[in-house]
């Protein structure tokens, strides 16, 4: 499977994700991105999931979550129990991404990182990433 055509067929179904990209998470691993030109700091997601993991995400109110040169506030962190969690931050205002969200899913297995269209909801895109989760882990 082409993860790249994989992500860009995901993010382009759902009709609210602009960017979206698939991290396996031991080893951190790019495996797709979308669109090509996706900054994706795999350092960064990794430390940050294990923040998220750790439950050690205070600190992040007032660091924001990051992707790229993009800087969204962090409004928390939802609990999906044994599949995972997904860390939800909102684009600072006036950036071209004001209306945005960036959600990071931190699974056993895998990262998932998107970035939520501004006709996306944010729980409805953590849910989405859950489900994505869950079939994805299925797959071996």
């Amino acid at each position: 499977m082409a993860w790249d055509a994989w992500c860009a067929g995901t993010a382009t179904q759902s009709t609210i994700f602009n960017k979206l990209a698939i991290i396996s998470a031991n080893p951190v691993t790019l495996w797709g991105k979308h669109p090509a030109d996706n900054n994706i700091n795999l350092d960064y997601y990794s430390k940050l999931c294990a923040k998220m993991n750790d439950d050690a995400t205070n600190d992040l109110y007032a660091t924001g979550l990051y992707d790229g040169k993009d800087k969204y506030m962090f409004i928390r962190v939802v609990d999906f129990g044994d599949v995972g969690k997904c860390a939800i931050g909102r684009g600072k205002g006036e950036t071209a991404h004001e209306k945005n969200h960036l959600l990071v899913f931190s699974g056993k297995k895998l990262i998932i990182v998107g970035v939520l269209n501004d006709t996306g909801a944010s729980p409805t895109g953590a849910n989405y990433l859950s489900q994505v989760a869950v079939q994805l882990s299925n797959l071996g």
